[in-house]
């Protein structure tokens, strides 16, 4: 079977695709679902800025979770696009290899022969209608005076 590598990388790309996906999403749920210890902690008698940069970091999480949740799907999104790459690829060289290899026809194709053009039909009058001498009954044609074969005269 040829190109068995490329099926083999296409195949591991898929897989690391999704694993990729999954990944990056458990990540971002823990990073948003999990509590940080100091945050159920009492505000009251700490310090205003420890307070503020506790708060700035409660929306960097999110931050966080939308910039996983973006990488996830980008980076599936890529890997699949590649193995898919491949394998139209590993698809069009193996009906290519096939069809170059294949059996000649039985009958091959006529090669190109320009057809005659046929010649324009000639008006032919209708043959003169004949009539036999009287003498030798030889064909005498309208219109003649003496017969061609025994030389009589024709009356008329």
């Amino acid at each position: 079977m040829r190109f068995s590598l490329f099926r083999v990388v296409s195949g591991v790309l898929q897989f690391f695709a999704w694993v990729w996906m999954i990944l990056l999403l458990v990540a971002a749920i823990i990073i948003v679902a999990v509590p940080i210890p100091w945050e159920s902690m009492n505000y009251y008698g700490m310090d205003y800025n420890l307070q503020m940069g506790l708060y700035i970091f409660g929306w960097a999480r999110w931050g966080v979770f939308i910039g996983l949740l973006v990488s996830a799907v980008i980076g599936w999104a890529a890997m699949m696009a590649i193995a898919g790459m491949l394998r139209l690829l590993i698809s069009i060289e193996t009906n290519t290899y096939q069809s170059a290899n294949r059996a000649p026809l039985a009958y091959p194709p006529p090669a190109y022969a320009p057809q005659p053009v046929p010649a324009p039909a000639v008006y032919a009058p209708p043959p003169a209608p004949t009539y036999p001498c009287n003498n030798c009954g030889a064909e005498l044609l309208p219109g003649d005076k003496f017969c061609q074969n025994c030389g009589a005269k024709l009356a008329g």
